[in-house]
């Protein structure tokens, strides 16, 4: 008998956004950037560097409406990705299983011309996300690269499985924390622009029937 194993599922979706949102979005974002590198308590020494990117937290605290629901449809994409991965979920001890998620951190990622991000895992994170700005051209670099999971596979009897995607405008892509991943370079003239979302998936089932947390969004 041959079983499969080490399977994993990967969340990509072009959201329904207008585009009047993408850029009321994109505006606040930006205008989060220039905040940042005007900061004078901040040297900048960590975002100067040509073989990565610039990364910072965004803040999201009410200010635009349109972040905020990008967001929880984002953290929709988390759930649909869990539950999608565990639909043969057979653990001892746990009958029910309403999974929630809760955003570790909320990054803009923001890549200039020439820039690249090395081969990387978002290690202390259940699964991230990438929602893209961009519509990138095909000789303009930046794709994100998925690897097999099993980094040291042998190609011979464990196959490579080589997932590239191109940023899109409006495009999100979820994947498990553990997924091997990198950019390559970017060669476009455009600012890449794209949200990074770290996340925790947990299980609010006992939580739920002990009444210890609000049921009107889940149904037992």
């Amino acid at each position: 008998m041959i079983k499969e194993l080490y399977p994993t599922n990967v969340f990509i979706k072009q959201l329904d956004i207008s585009d009047e949102k993408l850029l009321k979005i994109e505006n606040y974002l930006l205008s989060q950037h220039l905040k940042f590198k005007s900061d004078v308590r901040n040297d900048h020494k960590e975002y100067r560097d040509g073989n990565e990117n610039i990364i910072f937290d965004a803040i999201v605290d009410g200010h635009c409406p349109e972040m905020d629901e990008l967001v929880n449809k984002i953290k929709e994409g988390f759930i649909s990705l869990a539950y999608s991965n565990i639909k043969d979920y057979d653990e001892t001890n746990t009958e029910r299983l309403y999974l929630d998620t809760v955003i570790d951190s909320c990054k803009i990622n923001l890549m200039e011309k020439g820039y690249r991000l090395g081969c990387h895992t978002h290690f202390g994170d259940d699964a991230f996300a990438c929602f893209y700005f961009n519509e990138i051209k095909d000789d303009e670099g930046g794709e994100l690269m998925l690897y097999d999971p099993r980094w040291q596979k042998n190609y011979w009897f464990a196959g490579s499985k080589v997932e590239k995607i191109r940023p899109k405008r409006g495009l999100l892509v979820i994947a498990p924390s553990f997924l091997w991943h990198e950019v390559t370079q970017y060669h476009g003239d455009e600012q890449r622009l794209c949200l990074v979302v770290n996340a925790q998936v947990k299980n609010l089932a006992k939580d739920l029937e002990a009444n210890k947390v609000d049921q009107s969004n889940y149904s037992l």
